[in-house]
């Protein structure tokens, strides 16, 4: 009975084996290639952050309202100051969405606005001022290059006629760099996408059945090496030692030993593989949560309130029925952003108004969540963290940290009125698991060279398993 418990494991071991082949090493050789593309091979860019020149309103400004009427705009969304070519615009973002900037000084309109000023950020992100821009386009959708990861939409691509085939991606609405892609940075893009996140089942146009199919190799992965090592360290006995001079023998020692000494790696790669794409069953749902108000430009002052020297721009925004005027305040040297409010009849500043603005759409995200508003602490998120990381993109964002039982976290981005991002429970304990059990953020004390030198050893150490495995079965 024993012996036939044997037999049959190893026999399945060795079918399991050969059925994972191909997946084990597509994972593997992306992940050899994740450092590459995200560290070690990474086009250097001399601006990562777009800082436009100071924004100054004068007395001989046209007021807001003025323009607005003479160019016949009846209603919009938001209003902000841009600088291009050392002028000052008014930049409308009008009702259907659509945006046009009108110089501060005479109200002229600068005509193909969104292009130009699209262009001016990508020249100051590339430092490039010669080379032509051979397109630009604008995004209202992610795609294989502009991927969801990215957040920001809409945004233009912009491309630049350069040996690289450099593009760059830009928000307009907030004057943000999104992120780029040269030759190198697509290639890359390309082989995680296929290799790691399987991109090429979008044939099937269902995620979640690539998730699925996904989730079954790695199954399949996670018992190879379970019964790898039940087979090795339990059963040994069964195993003929290799003759001398016998090369399969040889190659199937190698082959053991490796696979015993780096299963505990692949239990740790298959579960927090599969951990991770069982989130991503669940939809992320934050784009949907955008407070947008629409405002009429009558209820606009007569005068608004002049931007003095330490405030860098302005917004408008609704709490509740109230119509207020938002000025932001940008320090450039430790890029800190904070706020004040000022109701649009009255002029008077609103008390604690960020806090009050930033409750007013909490307010209404947890009740489109169908949750209640039970906070038990409420902070300024200046900096990302391990719970609201980089692939968030807002900063500040206030969080709201409520009291049930999934400990529901709410970010709420007051610069766009978005909800930047949602955690509970179950999102943070797969975060830890991703973060320690498959990008082995716990090495992050040797630097993120050394941590990244030991994943791509330990990919390197599975994809050679894999490859003694197929040798084996091949020689059979």
């Amino acid at each position: 009975m024993k012996k036939y418990i044997q037999k049959h494991m190893y026999k399945w071991h060795r079918r399991f084996g050969i059925l994972v082949l191909i997946p084990t090493i597509l994972w593997t050789v992306s992940g050899m290639m994740h450092p590459f593309m995200s560290n070690w091979f990474k086009t250097e860019l001399p601006n990562t952050f777009y800082q436009e020149e100071k924004i100054e309103m004068n007395e001989n400004s046209l007021e807001l309202k003025e323009i607005l009427l003479r160019n016949k705009i009846t209603g919009f969304k938001n209003v902000r100051i841009v600088n291009y070519q050392s002028k000052n615009y008014f930049q409308v973002k009008k009702i259907d969405n659509s945006i046009r900037y009108f110089n501060t000084l005479d109200g002229e309109e600068l005509v193909d606005g969104e292009r130009l000023y699209a262009e001016s950020i990508a020249r100051f992100i590339t430092g490039d001022q010669k080379n032509k821009i051979s397109s630009i386009e604008l995004l209202t959708d992610f795609t294989p290059h502009y991927k969801y990861v990215n957040r920001l939409l809409p945004v233009w691509k912009v491309s630049f006629e350069r040996d690289d085939h450099m593009d760059i991606y830009v928000e307009t609405a907030q004057s943000k760099f999104a992120t780029f892609n040269d030759d190198k940075r697509k290639t890359f893009i390309w082989i995680f996408s296929n290799f790691h996140n399987w991109e090429f089942m979008n044939l099937f146009k269902s995620a979640s059945t690539q998730i699925f199919v996904m989730l079954l190799f790695l199954g399949i992965i996670f018992f190879s090496a379970i019964s790898g090592i039940v087979i090795y360290c339990f059963h040994w006995k069964f195993f003929k030692k290799p003759e001398s001079g016998n090369k399969i023998g040889f190659l199937r020692k190698y082959h053991r030993i490796l696979g015993v000494s780096f299963s505990l790696i692949t239990l740790l790669f298959a579960f927090s593989g599969g951990y991770h794409l069982i989130q991503k069953l669940k939809p992320d749902d934050r784009m949907t949560f955008l407070n947008e108000p629409i405002f009429k430009s009558s209820e606009i002052p007569e005068k608004i309130r002049k931007l003095t020297k330490n405030e860098t721009n302005l917004a408008f925004v609704k709490l509740d029925d109230r119509a207020l005027l938002q000025t932001q305040f940008f320090d450039f040297k430790t890029k800190s952003l904070s706020y004040a409010y000022y109701d649009l009849k009255s002029g008077d500043q609103l008390k604690d108004g960020n806090e009050k603005y930033c409750t007013f759409l909490a307010k209404n995200c947890i009740a489109k969540k169908g949750e209640k508003m039970d906070v038990d602490k409420m902070e300024m998120v200046t900096d990302f963290t391990n719970e609201y990381g980089f692939v968030n993109k807002r900063l500040p964002v206030m969080a709201f940290h409520l009291k049930n039982k999934d400990k529901s976290s709410y970010y709420i981005d007051p610069l766009t009125g978005h909800l930047a991002a949602y955690v509970q429970n179950g999102a943070r304990l797969e975060g830890l698991s991703f973060a320690f059990l498959h990008k082995f953020h716990f090495l992050d004390f040797l630097g993120k060279n050394a941590r990244d030198g030991i994943l791509v050893f330990f990919a390197m150490s599975l994809f050679i398993i894999s490859i003694l495995g197929l040798i084996l079965f091949l020689k059979k």
